[in-house]
């Protein structure tokens, strides 16, 4: 004899338990700038209105805190490119693309930075 099958509205199904609220009615908190967040984002508008040694400070400030994230390191290869230092620019982004592993992206632009501080630095 066949078993009796409980009806479809009997069956459990996984999910939040019945007096947890939906998902939707908590929202998640906003995101906060974090330190370095805003020291990038002061850089790139001292960077934006030519005050390179600022925007330099700024950056630095971010490292102290983020010593191995590639994109500061980056940000910093660029803008000394920007400032005309081809050496430190080169070595900056050395630097990062020691840090990036397996971004391509950051790599790639890291390649660009070297080759654009080494063309500059021929006479």
């Amino acid at each position: 004899m066949p078993r009796p099958q409980p009806p479809a509205s009997a069956i459990i199904r996984p999910g939040p338990p019945p007096s947890a609220p939906p998902a939707s009615a908590t929202p998640a908190p906003p995101a906060q700038p974090t330190a370095t967040g805003s020291l990038v984002a002061l850089a790139d508008r001292q960077a934006a209105a030519g005050d390179y040694a600022s925007a330099a400070a700024q950056l630095e400030r971010a490292l102290r805190i983020r010593p191995q994230d590639p994109v500061l390191w980056q940000k910093l290869a660029w803008l000394r490119l920007q400032n005309g230092d081809f050496d430190q620019a080169a070595t900056l982004a050395s630097r990062s693309d020691s840090l990036a592993g397996n971004n391509a992206a950051v790599r790639e632009q890291n390649r660009r930075i070297i080759e654009l501080a080494r063309a500059r630095q021929r006479p």
